[in-house]
């Protein structure tokens, strides 16, 4: 029977050269909207040609493309590679860079296969065509290592301290500020139609880079693409942050007073404050403190010069601690220590003052009033006291923080003696112990008898040190150097001068003289000045 004998009742359709299939009538699996499980195929099963069975399924991502081929009532004698080429090249769009014209040799052995009947499937489905992904990108961050944001301490009664807003970061040289990750940009993709994919663009942070800076690059040895900068203090100073600048400056300027709205400041380096130092608030820099105004706070130590172009004022609370020295116009009612001169424009009233330099009193009106002056080396001043009688006490040549020390190692070596007289009968004891004994003792014994021993010469010589230490004090507490006591004005009565065991109480005014102190002599006698300084004959 023949094959027009047995499709009688179906009319044959036999497509021409001269109008191919367009890919509508193929499939619509062709349409990247559509997916692959819902694709309608639109093909004739009764059409033996191999054209029309022939269609290609499109992912929805377009990232993956199939050939499908239906054999139901396919001529397989007129199905080849070049067929399936064909069809590939000319009804599709997919790009021909993207296809894996080598499925297509997989293609026909399976069709051989259904062909000779060795596979129960009718149809043909292979992947031809897979694109190129996108690669997601790695966003950036920025992690420092120093606040940026006031923080408010809450006291045990529960109050908030505003005063602790640690505002003013000190940072030395060296110290990590931040670590910046740049991100890693994504890397595009390309469809089965070749049409290139933009990745999401990554988050990059943004930071501004300031002074005083130093910046490192460092490469992820596990990854290369992954570039991390390393911020650091390229100088001591105060780090200034926010989540998009970064700066070192080494020169703290604090534009306003120091108080409730900057907080206290704790500072390696120089500070410079536009207002005052209010009351209360705390001021520590290791380097010099300007202060355009006056200072108000007794809760002040500084590593260099204190200079005010204002006065010190205070409440005789507290103490104010400077390694350098200090300079103001005027200081009211202020227990200061000082390594360095203190050297004041105007008076020094109702205040006490520790000096290792020189005090000097420079303005024509200056006065010492109502205070104590403990100087190491000279003193200069106007006047002296005054009409009222106010008690003023100056000793000159007095090294304070030696003779506190002295004081110091004096109840120290009183307590090494009662420590050392403790240990000395048990080791006379343990030392007969060993001598009865003819040096047979048991390890027990043994061990505690050289724990006991060393503790002893351990002590024994702490002791010796400061003993030595202690009398090198009993010298150095006084100033061995000649130094001098000018008042270009007057001295007046209530008014006592001292230097080591001289003491010299003013019962009368004396005018303008200077006196000179040094080692080993029995007094120091006024020799009057003239107001140009220089010496005349004492009336």
């Amino acid at each position: 029977m023949s094959v027009e004998e047995n499709n009688n009742d179906i009319p044959p359709i036999e497509p021409t050269p001269e109008t191919p299939p367009t890919p509508e009538t193929i499939s619509e699996a062709t349409n990247p909207s559509i997916s692959s499980d819902k694709v309608k195929k639109k093909r004739s099963n009764s059409n033996p040609d191999p054209l029309l069975h022939m269609s290609v399924e499109v992912t929805t991502n377009n990232l993956e493309a199939f050939m499908v081929i239906d054999t139901v009532g396919m001529n397989f004698n007129e199905i080849n590679q070049t067929e399936i080429y064909s069809y590939i090249t000319n009804n599709t769009k997919l790009a021909s860079d993207m296809v894996n014209f080598n499925a297509i040799n997989d293609i026909m052995a399976e069709i051989n296969k259904i062909k000779n009947g060795n596979s129960e499937e009718t149809t043909v489905r292979m992947k031809i065509c897979e694109g190129v992904p996108v690669v997601k990108g790695i966003d950036g961050w920025v992690k420092f290592y120093h606040p940026h944001n006031q923080r408010v301490v809450i006291r045990d009664d529960g109050k908030a301290d505003y005063r602790n807003l640690d505002k003013y970061i000190s940072i030395k040289k060296g110290e990590k500020i931040a670590t910046v990750f740049q991100g890693v940009p994504g890397k595009q993709g390309k469809n089965v139609y070749g049409e290139l994919l933009n990745p999401p663009s990554i988050k990059k942070p943004k930071v501004v880079i300031g002074s005083n800076i130093n910046t490192d690059t460092v490469v992820a040895p596990e990854d290369p693409e992954k570039i991390f900068l390393e911020y650091t203090a390229a100088t001591n100073g105060v780090l200034f942050t926010t989540d998009e600048s970064i700066n070192v400056s080494e020169q703290l300027n604090i534009g306003s007073s120091v108080g409730l709205t900057t907080g206290n400041v704790n500072y390696q380096g120089t500070v410079t404050v536009e207002g005052s130092i209010e009351e209360g608030s705390k001021v520590a820099c290791t380097g010099a403190l300007i202060v355009n105004e006056n200072v108000e706070s007794s809760d002040l130590e500084v590593g260099g010069d204190l200079a005010v172009k204002g006065g010190i004022k205070l409440k005789n609370k507290g103490v104010i601690k400077v390694k350098g020295n200090v300079s103001a116009k005027f200081i009211e009612n202020t227990i200061i220590e000082v390594d360095g001169d203190v050297i004041i424009e105007g008076s020094i009233l109702n205040s006490k003052i520790y000096c290792l330099g020189s005090v000097l009193l420079t303005g024509q009106n200056s006065a010492i009033l109502g205070s104590e002056i403990i100087a190491f080396s000279s003193l200069s001043t106007f006047n002296l006291g005054s009409n009222a009688g106010v008690d003023v006490v100056v000793e000159m040549g007095y090294h304070f923080r030696n003779d506190r020390l002295f004081s110091e190692l004096g109840n120290m070596i009183r307590n090494s003696e009662k420590e050392l007289s403790n240990l000395i009968p048990q080791v006379q004891q343990m030392n007969n112990i060993i001598k009865q004994s003819r040096g047979k003792v048991d390890e027990a014994r043994k061990t505690k008898y050289k724990n006991l021993i060393d503790t002893f010469k351990k002590k024994n010589d702490f002791h010796k040190k400061l003993i030595n230490k202690y009398e090198e004090l009993k010298t150095t507490r006084y100033n061995s150097e000649k130094i001098n006591l000018i008042v270009k004005g007057a001295a007046f009565p209530g008014a006592t001068i001292k230097y080591r065991r001289q003491v010299e109480k003013l019962s009368v005014m004396q005018t303008s003289f200077m006196m000179n102190f040094f080692h080993g002599q029995d007094h120091a006698t006024m020799v009057a000045i003239s107001d140009s300084g220089a010496k005349k004959p004492p009336a």
